[in-house]
């Protein structure tokens, strides 16, 4: 409820935006959207706005409709949390991009941390002004997530939805992994293990989908299940150096591993000389990343380059395109690319 100050002569003051907000339950962001094109605006907001409007006997002065048609000049990310080095070196590089976009548009940028339960997402708020948010993780059932829906703030996902109603930016993971496995079979390499990513991720089905449909255009996908050389490794490097110590003990063993992430990969590349083996002489092994470990390792690492800076980049222009054009779904898919290092040669005679 508002508290309507006096003045000194005893008259209550003039109600303005942030008193019509307050009582709506709604950020200014909306209101500006309530006064200057209603027709993108819930119903049931709109209905609220206009309820409080007239409770408080409101009429828009010059300066509020100023204060209205104000474009907003900050964007949200939202993350998930995560303990692995993995998804540290992937956000870093989405993060690079999301900023470089945001100066050159002269957009102020903040960080907000999601989590399972609405408990820890108490102290999320959204209720500011936002020109748009993006996300790294497709949170479904935030509350933070429906209060953007709610105000119409555009939300752009990163590579981790494939939901055809919703705004995103993806890469083709399916095209990059089937590059890393054409780069291994046109070097000779025949008996080629997979460790998986998380299954339960768009990336993670889309790199599997990938490397089975390359291996199957080879010839090659029965005899690697045949075999048991697809292994799920969760994006986890733990997970990643167990299974490729369980590869080597198989007979035949693998000549070739390719792993859904570079921090995999350098769990396989631990795993491979602790039995005594050398990369790339008795087991060659690609990534998936091209994150800042792959070029500092020994030796370097071959794996597949995502344009995390440009996707980053791209989120932010999307922002911007979807004020411009409300109501079309926008979605970009940018191709990943081959960087090869020292880590692939064709196998041992």
């Amino acid at each position: 409820m508002i508290k309507k100050k006096l003045l000194q002569n005893g008259a209550s003051r003039k109600s303005n935006i942030y008193d019509v907000a307050e009582e709506a339950g709604v950020s200014i962001a909306t209101i500006s959207r309530a006064m200057n094109n209603p027709a993108i605006v819930f119903p049931e907001t709109l209905k609220q706005i206009e309820t409080a409007m007239k409770k408080l006997r409101y009429r828009p002065s010059p300066e509020a409709k100023c204060l209205a048609q104000q474009k907003s000049d900050q964007i949200a990310v939202f993350l998930s949390p995560h303990d692995e080095v993995h998804y540290a070196l992937v956000v870093m590089n989405f993060l690079v991009g999301i900023i470089w976009g945001a100066e050159k548009n002269r957009l102020r940028m903040t960080a907000h941390m999601l989590f399972k339960t609405e408990e820890e997402n108490a102290a999320v708020d959204v209720t500011t002004s936002l020109e748009g948010a993006i996300m790294m993780a497709d949170m479904k059932r935030s509350g933070a997530l429906r209060e953007l829906e709610q105000n119409k703030v555009p939300v752009v996902y990163l590579n981790c939805t494939d939901h055809p109603k919703k705004h995103r930016i993806t890469v083709d993971d399916a095209a990059g992994a089937g590059l890393a496995l054409e780069h291994l079979i046109q070097l000779g390499h025949e008996r080629i293990a997979f460790l998986t990513g998380e299954m339960t991720t768009i990336s993670g089905l889309a790199r599997a989908r990938g490397c089975q449909e390359t291996l199957k255009k080879h010839g090659l996908l029965e005899a690697t299940e045949k075999n048991r050389f697809f292994r799920n490794a969760r994006f986890d490097q733990k997970i990643a150096y167990a299974e490729t110590h369980d590869l080597l003990r198989q007979t035949p063993r693998p000549t070739a591993i390719f792993a859904a992430s570079d921090w995999m990969a350098l769990g396989a590349i631990t795993a491979i000389r602790e039995k005594g083996l050398a990369v790339p002489r008795d087991v060659s092994v690609v990534g998936y990343d091209n994150s800042i470990l792959a070029s500092q390792v020994t030796p370097p690492l071959t794996t597949v380059h995502q344009p995390f800076v440009e996707m980053g980049k791209e989120a932010v222009a999307a922002i911007l395109k979807i004020r411009e054009e409300s109501g079309r779904v926008y979605h970009k898919t940018l191709e990943p690319s081959l960087v090869i290092r020292e880590t692939t040669a064709p196998p041992a005679k």
